[in-house]
């Protein structure tokens, strides 16, 4: 039994989340254990946490780091690695996964996993915080024995040009249930949602914060139905500028077209009534939305800062570049008035993807297994 420790910020409804999750569940429960050290604030609980806890993994909280609790934040995590005497300690997080990989190797963790699933973090560009990625920089590239990426660009940001040429480097393609997408059940999520059966939706899925854009979604909505009042948005997710978002909305007078449905479970569920799916981001590691909005048959609008990892090959992912408003806004209505992609096609499709489930397990669990 090889004893796992999955060091993450919160475990809510995000990309990296849901692709961590989707590994926990297919994961062979008899031959490894799935724990996870979280950076919690006093009396926090993520969307993840009860479903871990089912299925057998321990969730140990600590205090975010902040540079003045550095000592103690190393100690801590420390303590964790050493009470639970792990095989592995596999590192999502950001610039900081640099403390759990130093660590790690202080507590002597043979295998060290360096994940990078982003392609920036809105990086501050103070003295202090540049300091603080330059330190954590070389402790990632030193410290780790093995170094993932979603995506060449992800492996890029994080990882040093020698690391990245390395025997020590894998791509590891993000992995999801594609087949959940495939075919949907009618359902009556329009009724549910107000929305008339002849109304073309333009759908979103992603936190609320800088890297998704969405004060660009809400742009763009905004001048497509100046020109055609035939539309509506949903935005699915939460974060911390969603209340800004909510602001526009109500000033510009979208209220009765804009949909804020939260996080869900239901996703999809959500994508069978979406007729157009849209990713503008600012940047973006990977993109796990885009295989499922590509596995419902949905044509998708993206920015050119989307990596071509996620792209299925189905002719479904049209690359915008964000200056040219008018583009998009041609995009959007011609694609929403296109019937959805065959089952059979894109069906084929995931068959001969690199996204299958028990592909990336076999590829990571190969990892757990090796001496160093």
């Amino acid at each position: 039994m090889k004893k796992i420790l999955h060091i993450v910020g919160k475990m809510n409804l995000g990309g990296t989340e849901t692709y961590i999750m989707n590994l926990f569940r297919g994961v062979n429960k008899k031959n490894y254990t799935f724990d996870f050290l979280t950076y919690y604030s006093e009396g926090e609980e993520g969307y993840y946490d009860k479903e871990i806890q089912d299925l057998g993994g321990n969730i140990y909280k600590i205090a975010p780091f902040n540079f003045r609790n550095a000592v103690s934040f190393i100690r801590s995590i420390r303590r964790i690695i050493k009470e639970g005497e792990y095989d592995v300690v596999h590192a999502h997080t950001t610039y900081n996964m640099g403390f759990a990989l130093y660590a790690a190797y202080k507590e002597n963790v043979n295998i060290r996993i360096a994940h990078s699933h982003n392609t920036s973090i809105g990086e501050r560009k103070s003295l202090p915080h540049y300091i603080y990625r330059k330190i954590m920089h070389f402790s990632i590239n030193n410290y780790a024995t093995h170094y993932f990426a979603c995506s060449l660009a992800a492996a890029n940001h994080m990882f040093t040009k020698f690391n990245v040429e390395s025997n020590s480097y894998s791509y590891l393609p993000n992995a999801v249930e594609l087949e959940s997408f495939l075919s949907i059940k009618e359902n009556n999520l329009r009724k549910d949602l107000n929305i008339h059966p002849k109304t073309k939706i333009i759908g979103h899925v992603g936190r609320f914060g800088k890297a998704k854009n969405h004060d660009f979604i809400i742009d763009i909505f905004n001048e497509l139905t100046s020109i055609e009042d035939n539309y509506c948005l949903i935005l699915i997710g939460e974060g911390a500028s969603k209340s800004n978002i909510q602001e526009r909305v109500n000033i510009l007078g979208l209220n009765d077209r804009v949909r804020f449905l939260g996080q869900r479970n239901d996703i999809p569920d959500l994508m069978s009534i979406i007729d157009v799916f849209i990713l503008p981001s600012l940047y973006e590691g990977f993109g796990i939305v885009l295989l499922e909005a590509q596995a419902s048959g949905l044509p998708c609008v993206v920015s050119e800062n989307i990596q071509p990892e996620p792209d299925m090959k189905l002719g479904l992912i049209h690359r915008v570049e964000l200056q040219n408003k008018k583009q998009w806004l041609l995009c959007i209505k011609k694609l929403a008035h296109e019937s959805k992609m065959p089952i059979s096609t894109r069906e084929l499709a995931i068959k001969n993807s690199n996204f299958i489930l028990s592909k990336v397990l076999d590829k990571l669990t190969n990892t757990y297994e090796s001496r160093k």
